[in-house]
C-alpha cells in the first residue's frame, strides 16, 4: 500500500466515488440527505 489517497492503491474505489459524484450528486437534484440515503439503497 503507497500513501494516502494514492488513487493506484484503491483505483476500483476511486473510481466508483469518483463516478458517484459526478454522475449522480451533480445531476440529479438532492433536498435532503434523507432522500440521497434512500436513493443511493435502491
Amino acid at each position: 500500500m503507497g500513501d494516502v489517497g494514492a488513487c493506484w492503491d484503491n483505483a476500483v474505489v476511486e473510481r466508483f466515488f469518483g463516478s458517484l459524484k459526478h454522475d449522480w450528486i451533480f445531476k440529479i437534484a438532492q433536498p435532503t440527505r434523507e432522500h440521497m440515503k434512500k436513493d443511493v439503497a435502491l
